[in-house]
């Protein structure tokens, strides 16, 4: 479990690597993990970076899946994309889904989940709630973008210590291509 107390994990040096830069992703980019979010720490409205190599930077590549409290109880799990060119985002109001025998209206710290987003350069950006698509995201223009942090974090953003979540991962997997959805699928029921 990593707490919001400034714990967090590196990844370690993705320098020339397509989950740092995503103009490398000539075949797309995969990501998918289970983790176990504990919602009732999101007091007020704020975004816990979940995955992050730097998309949530304005002008800058990379990626960024988040989990994000907006107003008293609307939870929202989003991913963004972005190249040199472009970004791309996908989200999902998260209250619509659940984990058996664990809901009761909102997310609670027994619901394990599954997000994977998987992208490609064509423009698709498809955002996975346990194994279903939930959102196929949208794009918008982006010029000569870099990133120079070359550390992915889980749990915080790569760029500075904050934004810090409270919340236990595994079985994180990288794909440096696109995999559809029934692919997502069977990462989901493994």
């Amino acid at each position: 479990m990593l707490g919001s107390d400034m714990q967090y994990i590196s990844l370690g040096n993705f320098s020339g690597r397509c989950l740092l830069d995503t103009d490398l992703c000539t075949n797309g980019l995969t990501v998918g993990f289970w983790t176990q979010i504990m919602w009732e720490d999101m007091v007020s409205p704020e975004t816990w970076y979940l995955l992050s190599s730097g998309a949530q930077v304005v002008g800058k590549v990379g990626i960024a899946v988040y989990v994000q409290l907006q107003g008293i109880s609307t939870y929202v799990i989003g991913a963004i994309l972005k190249d040199s060119q472009s970004g791309y985002t996908a989200s999902v109001n998260y209250t619509q889904y659940s984990v058996p025998g664990c809901w009761s209206g909102q997310p609670s710290y027994c619901d394990w989940i599954h997000i994977a987003f998987a992208w490609n350069p064509t423009g698709q950006l498809d955002l996975y709630v346990n194994g279903q698509v939930v959102d196929q995201g949208s794009s918008s223009p982006q010029s000569n973008a870099v990133s120079p942090y070359v550390y992915p974090r889980i749990n915080s953003r790569n760029d500075v210590e904050s934004n810090l979540g409270n919340a236990a991962y595994s079985d994180l997997k990288i794909f440096e291509q696109f995999l559809d959805s029934s692919l997502i699928r069977e990462l989901y029921e493994r």
